[in-house]
């Protein structure tokens, strides 16, 4: 788990200590708290705070430029700006900035170099950490 999505956890476990962690045992059915309660694997990841349009990063290629694209469907605002923020950091720090567009609670991203208008070796290591965020937002109790 990276330092990041520890540093949230805490954050939230801080600020909703009340909240109990939930397991899925998806080869049952069911949920374990404190409460038994019965829900289908469906129902569970219809719940899911992002939705991803695609199943993975597509990679586009038109005459002037190859670019790597996801679309994710976030479940509130509080959600996407946790996303988009933690897409600003990584840009800052890596130095390289994907091309993000925000329509309603839809967050669609495109990932090249920009001096290539083609995909590098920096682009792909973009999107795993996007993907790395992605994965901390579904870690984190918002």
């Amino acid at each position: 788990m990276s330092s990041r999505i520890i540093e949230n956890i805490l954050r939230n476990q801080s600020m909703q200590s009340h909240n109990v962690m939930k397991e899925f045992d998806f080869s049952k059915g069911m949920l374990n708290a404190d409460h038994d309660l019965n829900y289908h694997e469906s129902d569970i990841i219809n719940d899911m705070p992002v939705n991803v349009a695609e199943s993975s990063w597509q990679k586009i290629d038109t005459r002037e430029v190859s670019y790597f694209y996801r679309s994710y469907t976030l479940d509130s605002r509080k959600i996407i700006l946790y996303f988009v923020n933690e897409v600003l950091k990584l840009s800052e720090s890596m130095q390289h900035y994907p091309d993000i567009t925000i329509k309603e609670n839809i967050v669609d991203i495109a990932v090249y170099t920009k001096d290539l208008n083609d995909i590098t070796d920096v682009d792909i290591e973009m999107i795993k950490k996007i993907n790395d965020i992605v994965e901390d937002i579904l870690h984190i109790d918002f």
